[in-house]
This record gives structure tokens, sequence and C-alpha cells, in this order.
């Protein structure tokens, strides 16, 4: 099976991209809104799912669409 890949730009400061992913409030911001703090968080590009469009919204406008706040995008979301 074919890989289907994305490329999405950010234009936003590097530290803000950084806070967002590695801190409890940036990840909640964009991810998912009951993330909770202490430990390591440790993820893949690959597996950001339908959120990366949230990352890039938080990072560039404040505003994320995180779980349970995600925007559907299809009738059998």
């Amino acid at each position: 099976m074919v890989d289907i890949l994305h490329r999405v730009g950010i234009v936003a400061p590097q530290d803000k991209v950084h806070a967002a992913l590695t801190t409890v409030e940036g990840l909640a911001g964009w991810w998912t809104s009951d993330t909770t703090g202490g430990g390591v968080r440790e993820f893949r590009f690959g597996e950001l799912g339908g959120f990366d469009m949230s990352l890039k919204a938080l990072v560039e406008t404040g505003t994320g669409a995180p779980h349970s706040h995600d925007v559907q995008i299809s009738n059998w979301h």
C-alpha cells in the first residue's frame, strides 16, 4: 500500500513550536485537552494523526483544536 504524506508549513517562531511540543500546556492546546504532567512524552510526527493542523493553528493563531474539540472532517468522524 502506498503511503499518503502531507506537508504542513508552519509560520511561527521556533520557541512557540517547541513549547507546543514539549509542555503540558502546549500539548493540551493542540493534541488532547486532558493532557496531564509528569514523565516523558514521546511521539513521532507520523503519529500526529489529524492533529497536525491543530498544532499549526495553535502556534500561528493561539487557538488549536485538541481532542475533544477537534474539527470534524467527514461524516464518518
